[in-house]
Protein backbone atom coordinates (compact mmCIF):
# COMPACT_ATOMS: atom_id res chain seq x y z
CA UNK A 1 0.00 0.00 0.00
CA UNK A 2 1.51 3.53 -0.59
CA UNK A 3 2.61 5.42 2.23
CA UNK A 4 -0.06 8.22 0.99
CA UNK A 5 -3.81 8.82 -0.49
CA UNK A 6 -6.02 11.02 -1.06
CA UNK A 7 -8.88 9.65 0.83
CA UNK A 8 -9.73 6.23 1.16
CA UNK A 9 -7.79 3.98 -0.61
CA UNK A 10 -10.34 2.11 -2.38
CA UNK A 11 -11.42 1.56 -6.09
CA UNK A 12 -12.95 3.89 -8.31
CA UNK A 13 -12.03 7.63 -9.13
CA UNK A 14 -10.57 9.66 -6.98
CA UNK A 15 -11.90 12.73 -4.92
CA UNK A 16 -11.57 16.02 -6.23
CA UNK A 17 -8.55 18.04 -6.96
CA UNK A 18 -8.81 19.94 -4.06
CA UNK A 19 -8.66 17.20 -1.35
CA UNK A 20 -5.50 17.23 0.75
CA UNK A 21 -3.74 13.78 0.95
CA UNK A 22 -4.07 12.10 3.80
CA UNK A 23 -1.06 10.73 4.68
CA UNK A 24 0.75 9.31 8.25
CA UNK A 25 1.41 6.02 9.72
CA UNK A 26 -1.77 6.03 11.96
CA UNK A 27 -3.47 6.23 8.47
CA UNK A 28 -2.07 3.50 7.29
CA UNK A 29 -2.89 1.68 10.21
CA UNK A 30 -6.59 2.76 10.33
CA UNK A 31 -6.70 1.55 6.20
CA UNK A 32 -4.84 -1.98 6.36
CA UNK A 33 -7.81 -2.64 9.34
CA UNK A 34 -10.54 -1.55 7.16
CA UNK A 35 -9.37 -3.32 3.68
CA UNK A 36 -9.54 -6.42 6.35
CA UNK A 37 -13.51 -5.58 7.55
CA UNK A 38 -15.12 -5.91 4.06
CA UNK A 39 -16.62 -3.38 1.55
CA UNK A 40 -16.39 -0.12 2.92
CA UNK A 41 -15.52 3.37 1.98
CA UNK A 42 -13.99 5.61 4.54
CA UNK A 43 -14.80 9.51 4.21
CA UNK A 44 -13.02 12.30 6.95
CA UNK A 45 -14.94 15.77 8.19
CA UNK A 46 -12.93 17.96 8.89
CA UNK A 47 -13.58 21.40 10.45
CA UNK A 48 -10.40 22.85 10.65
CA UNK A 49 -10.50 26.46 8.78
CA UNK A 50 -8.98 26.90 5.18
CA UNK A 51 -9.69 22.67 5.16
CA UNK A 52 -12.03 20.69 2.77
CA UNK A 53 -13.71 17.36 3.89
CA UNK A 54 -11.60 14.50 2.49
CA UNK A 55 -13.68 11.36 1.29
CA UNK A 56 -12.18 8.54 -0.57
CA UNK A 57 -15.94 7.88 -2.21
CA UNK A 58 -16.11 8.58 -5.78
CA UNK A 59 -17.59 11.31 -7.29
CA UNK A 60 -19.64 12.40 -8.73
CA UNK A 61 -21.73 11.06 -5.58
CA UNK A 62 -21.44 14.17 -3.12
CA UNK A 63 -22.29 13.25 0.36
CA UNK A 64 -24.35 15.55 2.62
CA UNK A 65 -21.33 16.42 4.89
CA UNK A 66 -18.99 17.39 1.96
CA UNK A 67 -19.29 20.86 1.45
CA UNK A 68 -18.84 23.40 4.27
CA UNK A 69 -22.25 25.25 3.61
CA UNK A 70 -23.98 21.85 3.67
CA UNK A 71 -21.45 20.03 6.28
CA UNK A 72 -22.25 22.46 8.76
CA UNK A 73 -25.92 21.83 8.84
CA UNK A 74 -25.99 18.60 7.97
CA UNK A 75 -27.36 15.51 10.15
CA UNK A 76 -23.94 13.76 10.74
CA UNK A 77 -22.42 16.74 11.36
CA UNK A 78 -24.94 17.45 14.16
CA UNK A 79 -24.53 13.88 14.94
CA UNK A 80 -20.90 14.45 15.67
CA UNK A 81 -20.92 17.50 17.88
CA UNK A 82 -23.07 15.92 20.60
CA UNK A 83 -22.02 12.58 20.88
CA UNK A 84 -18.35 11.06 21.52
CA UNK A 85 -18.41 7.76 21.17
CA UNK A 86 -18.57 5.69 17.71
CA UNK A 87 -21.89 4.93 16.65
CA UNK A 88 -24.30 3.82 13.79
CA UNK A 89 -26.91 4.52 11.75
CA UNK A 90 -29.42 4.66 9.45
CA UNK A 91 -32.37 6.20 8.35
CA UNK A 92 -34.24 4.60 10.47
CA UNK A 93 -32.51 4.09 13.61
CA UNK A 94 -29.36 5.53 15.20
CA UNK A 95 -27.61 3.16 18.18
CA UNK A 96 -24.99 4.34 20.32
CA UNK A 97 -22.67 2.85 23.40
CA UNK A 98 -25.07 4.44 25.67
CA UNK A 99 -28.33 6.40 25.22
CA UNK A 100 -28.43 10.02 24.26
CA UNK A 101 -31.54 11.67 24.75
CA UNK A 102 -30.22 14.62 21.76
CA UNK A 103 -29.16 12.14 19.32
CA UNK A 104 -32.51 10.60 19.71
CA UNK A 105 -34.74 13.41 19.13
CA UNK A 106 -32.01 14.44 16.32
CA UNK A 107 -33.14 11.14 14.00
CA UNK A 108 -36.54 11.51 15.17
CA UNK A 109 -36.96 15.14 14.13
CA UNK A 110 -34.71 15.45 10.80
CA UNK A 111 -35.16 14.68 7.42
CA UNK A 112 -32.62 12.27 7.14
CA UNK A 113 -30.68 13.11 4.32
CA UNK A 114 -27.73 10.66 5.01
CA UNK A 115 -26.76 10.37 1.14
CA UNK A 116 -25.88 6.82 2.16
CA UNK A 117 -27.72 3.21 3.26
CA UNK A 118 -25.58 3.54 6.64
CA UNK A 119 -22.73 4.67 8.56
CA UNK A 120 -20.51 4.30 11.40
CA UNK A 121 -18.67 7.62 13.34
CA UNK A 122 -16.59 8.48 15.71
CA UNK A 123 -16.33 12.51 16.39
CA UNK A 124 -12.20 13.36 16.97
CA UNK A 125 -12.17 16.36 19.49
CA UNK A 126 -8.60 18.14 20.40
CA UNK A 127 -7.94 21.27 22.35
CA UNK A 128 -10.14 24.65 21.51
CA UNK A 129 -12.64 22.83 20.12
CA UNK A 130 -11.56 21.49 16.74
CA UNK A 131 -13.82 18.83 15.23
CA UNK A 132 -13.68 16.42 12.85
CA UNK A 133 -14.90 12.99 12.15
CA UNK A 134 -13.81 9.60 10.63
CA UNK A 135 -16.78 8.25 8.87
CA UNK A 136 -17.29 4.54 7.37
CA UNK A 137 -20.27 3.43 5.07
CA UNK A 138 -21.04 0.50 3.01
CA UNK A 139 -20.38 0.22 -0.09
CA UNK A 140 -23.54 -1.73 -1.07
CA UNK A 141 -26.71 0.08 -1.25
CA UNK A 142 -27.88 -2.81 0.38
CA UNK A 143 -26.19 -2.86 3.05
CA UNK A 144 -28.21 -0.88 5.85
CA UNK A 145 -27.86 -2.49 8.81
CA UNK A 146 -24.17 -2.21 10.94
CA UNK A 147 -25.06 -3.83 14.10
CA UNK A 148 -23.12 -7.01 13.53
CA UNK A 149 -19.84 -4.89 12.29
CA UNK A 150 -20.25 -2.41 15.22
CA UNK A 151 -20.03 -5.23 17.82
CA UNK A 152 -17.42 -7.17 16.24
CA UNK A 153 -14.74 -3.94 15.82
CA UNK A 154 -17.22 -0.38 16.71
CA UNK A 155 -14.47 0.19 19.03
CA UNK A 156 -11.26 -0.57 17.27
CA UNK A 157 -12.39 1.50 14.29
CA UNK A 158 -12.78 4.53 16.93
CA UNK A 159 -9.67 4.21 18.75
CA UNK A 160 -7.88 3.66 15.40
CA UNK A 161 -9.66 6.74 14.02
CA UNK A 162 -8.98 8.75 16.64
CA UNK A 163 -5.47 8.01 16.70
CA UNK A 164 -5.37 8.44 12.85
CA UNK A 165 -6.55 12.32 13.26
CA UNK A 166 -5.02 13.38 16.27
CA UNK A 167 -1.84 12.38 14.35
CA UNK A 168 -3.08 14.33 11.78
CA UNK A 169 -4.01 17.42 13.41
CA UNK A 170 -0.76 17.33 15.23
CA UNK A 171 1.22 17.30 11.89
CA UNK A 172 -0.54 20.59 10.70
CA UNK A 173 0.06 22.38 14.43
CA UNK A 174 3.06 21.56 14.06
CA UNK A 175 3.65 23.02 10.44
CA UNK A 176 1.36 25.94 11.23
CA UNK A 177 3.74 26.92 14.29
CA UNK A 178 7.22 26.16 12.04
CA UNK A 179 5.91 28.72 9.47
CA UNK A 180 4.02 31.47 11.83
CA UNK A 181 7.66 31.08 13.91
CA UNK A 182 9.42 32.60 11.21
CA UNK A 183 6.84 35.20 10.40
CA UNK A 184 5.69 36.62 14.06
CA UNK A 185 8.69 38.50 15.97
CA UNK A 186 9.85 37.22 19.32
CA UNK A 187 8.53 40.59 21.14
CA UNK A 188 4.95 39.31 19.11
CA UNK A 189 5.51 35.88 20.50
CA UNK A 190 6.27 37.65 23.72
CA UNK A 191 2.87 40.07 23.81
CA UNK A 192 0.34 37.56 22.88
CA UNK A 193 1.72 35.25 25.59
CA UNK A 194 1.35 37.96 28.34
CA UNK A 195 -1.68 38.60 27.38
CA UNK A 196 -3.14 34.65 27.22
CA UNK A 197 -1.37 35.49 31.39
CA UNK A 198 -4.19 37.96 31.33
CA UNK A 199 -1.71 41.24 31.42
CA UNK A 200 -2.90 44.59 30.32
CA UNK A 201 -1.24 46.86 28.29
CA UNK A 202 -0.21 48.52 31.11
CA UNK A 203 1.60 45.39 32.77
CA UNK A 204 2.77 43.98 29.24
CA UNK A 205 4.76 47.47 29.26
CA UNK A 206 6.63 46.95 32.40
CA UNK A 207 6.92 43.42 31.69
CA UNK A 208 8.69 44.02 28.44
CA UNK A 209 10.13 47.40 29.14
CA UNK A 210 8.52 49.28 26.64
CA UNK A 211 5.60 52.16 25.77
CA UNK A 212 1.86 51.22 26.27
CA UNK A 213 2.09 52.49 22.23
CA UNK A 214 4.67 49.73 21.57
CA UNK A 215 2.49 47.18 22.88
CA UNK A 216 -0.53 48.16 20.97
CA UNK A 217 1.73 48.15 17.80
CA UNK A 218 2.71 44.84 18.45
CA UNK A 219 -0.75 43.88 18.82
CA UNK A 220 -1.91 45.28 15.77
CA UNK A 221 0.87 43.33 13.98
CA UNK A 222 0.34 39.88 15.66
CA UNK A 223 -3.28 40.37 15.18
CA UNK A 224 -2.56 41.02 11.30
CA UNK A 225 -0.58 37.62 11.14
CA UNK A 226 -2.68 35.58 13.40
CA UNK A 227 -5.44 36.62 11.50
CA UNK A 228 -7.65 37.79 14.69
CA UNK A 229 -10.07 40.46 15.40
CA UNK A 230 -9.65 40.74 19.20
CA UNK A 231 -7.20 39.61 22.59
CA UNK A 232 -9.47 36.65 22.93
CA UNK A 233 -9.56 35.70 19.60
CA UNK A 234 -5.49 36.37 19.10
CA UNK A 235 -5.37 33.83 22.27
CA UNK A 236 -7.48 31.54 21.06
CA UNK A 237 -5.74 31.33 17.33
CA UNK A 238 -2.51 31.01 19.35
CA UNK A 239 -3.19 28.58 21.24
CA UNK A 240 -4.67 26.07 18.40
CA UNK A 241 -0.85 27.11 16.74
CA UNK A 242 0.66 25.84 19.25
CA UNK A 243 2.63 29.46 19.88
CA UNK A 244 1.25 29.25 24.09
CA UNK A 245 3.52 27.13 26.05
CA UNK A 246 0.17 25.69 27.52
CA UNK A 247 -0.50 24.26 24.36
CA UNK A 248 2.76 23.17 23.51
Amino acid sequence: MPDSSKGWPGGGAPPGDDAPEITGSAFLRLSDFLSQQGAFDLSVMDNRPGRCRRTGIPGPRRLPWETRKVGELSLVAQALIVEDDVFWANRSRIVTVRENPILTRLWAHTPLELGVPALMAIAVRTAFGRIGGVILTPKSARHTDLSAQYAAFGPQFASLAREFMLEDFDRDRHASTASLQGVLSPREVQCIRLIAMGQTDEEIADTMTIARTTVRYHFSNLCEKLGASSRANAVYRAATLGLLPSAA
